[in-house]
This record gives structure tokens, C-alpha cells and sequence, in this order.
């Protein structure tokens, strides 16, 4: 399943893009760093990946398993 980026206004939690479609995770993850133009920390939240910059928050949902 290709991944999605959503990223947010960290202050008023609007979509404000939507990168992809990627083919996993961490090429998604990598796309966002790109984006924010600097090196983003994830940490796994529930069933996705999240990153916070100064005022964006980037998700990644994370891979499945295979055969899921």
C-alpha cells in the first residue's frame, strides 16, 4: 500500500499539504525532511509516524506487515 504524507499547522491542526503517493514509509519520511529542509525526528504515534517542526506536524502512516 503506498504511503501518504499529511502535514499540519502545528497551531490550528489545517492540512496544509499532502505529499505522495511513496512507495514505503521511509521513503515517505525521507520526502518530509526535504520538505521541512532539515533533519526531522520521528517518533512512532499509534499507527503512524510523526514528526514535529517549528510550525508543521508531519504523519507518515507506518507499513503494514506483508500479506496484511
Amino acid at each position: 500500500m503506498p504511503a501518504h504524507v499529511t502535514i499540519t499547522d502545528l497551531h490550528s491542526g489545517e492540512i496544509v499539504k499532502e505529499l505522495g503517493p511513496f512507495t514505503t514509509a521511509t521513503e515517505a519520511r525521507t520526502a518530509c525532511a526535504t520538505e521541512a529542509n532539515e533533519v526531522l525526528m520521528w517518533r512512532l504515534a499509534g499507527e503512524s509516524w510523526e514528526a514535529v517542526s517549528e510550525d508543521r506536524v508531519f504523519q507518515v502512516p507506518r507499513d503494514q506487515p506483508p500479506g496484511t
